[in-house]
């Protein structure tokens, strides 16, 4: 299957003002992107919380494709409140620690900020890698919340399922991937020589000596 090219499916005109002279980046230019409404048989093998999704998948000039999902579940952005719930669980759980932690054993607090250093509160997604460490201290702590405290305890599975959205969101993006139906390319114009001798095309023709992608056809 042919793919994209810069010179064949940029505009000509612009080519070398803005491919050549790197203005621009083929990998940052959508050539086409397709809309995608969820039937019952791709839900079938999504998450829950999908039901009114759209899948949005885009082909850019170097051929490389990017893939979204609107709608769904979404990730969780580090906010007040979330530094907030992090604080007050990692505190709780310094005072139920402390009178067995060892001397030079990490208090939960200081795991946790070593966590979220990064994080900028009102800017940082909980995405990925992110969710991941966070997940691991979540679970770190998790024999040590004292059981007769319901806030706490909702608390612990509130901060926890904010972690299992981008893994939700990985499994619907892989799934409907992999569901994708084949489009094939054709373009809208051919490249003809801007000459044509008709005795030697004719004789080219004869000995089935055509260039059809790229010439011939056109001619």
């Amino acid at each position: 299957m042919n793919k994209f090219d810069p010179l064949r499916d940029y505009p000509r005109k612009l080519y070398n003002a803005d491919i050549q002279s790197g203005k621009l980046d083929p990998s940052e230019i959508p050539v086409v992107s397709a809309r995608f409404e969820l039937e019952p048989g791709d839900l079938a093998a999504l998450p829950d919380g999908f039901e009114d999704a759209t899948y949005i998948y885009t082909r850019n000039l170097d051929n490389s494709g990017k893939q979204k999902i609107e709608g769904g579940p979404q990730l969780v952005t580090f906010t007040e409140e979330v530094r907030k719930d992090l604080h007050r669980m990692a505190s709780h759980v310094d005072k139920r620690t402390a009178e067995s932690r060892e001397d030079d054993e990490c208090v939960p607090s200081a795991e946790l900020e070593e966590v979220i250093k990064d994080w900028q509160v009102d800017a940082t997604k909980i995405t990925d890698d992110r969710a991941t460490k966070l997940q691991q201290w979540l679970d770190s702590i998790a024999t040590d919340l004292d059981e007769t405290n319901s806030s706490e305890d909702n608390r612990h599975s509130r901060l926890l399922g904010y972690t299992r959205i981008p893994q939700q969101r990985s499994k619907a993006l892989e799934a409907l991937a992999s569901q994708m139906p084949v489009f094939v390319y054709f373009k809208n114009y051919f490249r003809v020589r801007p000459s044509l001798h008709l005795r030697k095309f004719a004789a080219r023709v004869d000995q089935k000596l055509l260039e059809d992608e790229r010439y011939d056809f056109g001619n």
